[in-house]
């Protein structure tokens, strides 16, 4: 697995600061889409992409937007759970979601928070701050495998996936620490080995 950054080269580093425009991505293939997308961050800025999944034709997105937390998914019919209201058109069919969780809390405030998502066959739930912030029934396939698994933390090039550039306009400009895409793993800590510039240590907040 290899990370590098599209656009300017540098790497979201573990409680480092994100300057305006800089991204990351890890790239794999063949793959598994995450089964958790877990992070800390903290901004005071109100718009900005914290974390995209891009897994074939399928994607999953976590942002902010107006300083409430967005949520936004499309997976094709294969990767979820039953679809009995669309049967009769199962290969033009997907399940997908695009919504604000003010219930969530204002999330641009300066603070450091922690998302929790969590996808598996029971449910997809989405917890903030240890509190449930969005839950939807059921969950998807235990097991989807893809050709290509694209993973962007912090920004996206405008090349690279024009859905993630239309629900995340702008790149997220803050400090992001812990990441971790897979209960089997740990939080993605080191990236020395990583291509990076233009990344200062994350002293927005003190």
């Amino acid at each position: 697995m290899s990370a590098r950054d599209p656009v300017s080269g540098g790497a979201v580093l573990p409680a480092r600061c994100v300057p305006e425009g800089q991204v990351g991505e890890q790239r794999a293939g063949p793959s598994t889409r995450p089964g958790i997308v877990k992070m800390n961050f903290t901004t005071a800025q109100p718009d900005g992409l914290l974390f995209w999944g891009s897994m074939d034709k399928d994607y999953l997105g976590i942002g902010l937007q107006d300083g409430y937390l967005k949520l936004v998914w499309s997976f094709h019919y294969k990767n979820a759970t039953e679809f009995s209201e669309l049967e009769d058109n199962l290969l033009d069919s997907s399940r997908s979601l695009s919504r604000s969780l003010p219930l969530a809390g204002f999330l641009a405030d300066g603070e450091w928070h922690v998302v929790f998502l969590k996808m598996d066959k029971a449910n997809i739930t989405l917890v903030v701050d240890e509190m449930l912030a969005y839950v939807e029934e059921p969950g998807l396939v235990e097991s989807s495998e893809y050709d290509v698994v694209d993973m962007f933390y912090g920004g996206i090039p405008e090349t690279e996936n024009s859905i993630a550039k239309r629900s995340f306009p702008q790149s997220f400009k803050g400090c992001i620490d812990n990441l971790q895409t897979s209960e089997k793993a740990p939080s993605i800590l080191n990236y020395t080995e990583v291509y990076s510039e233009n990344v200062k240590s994350c002293q927005l907040f003190p």
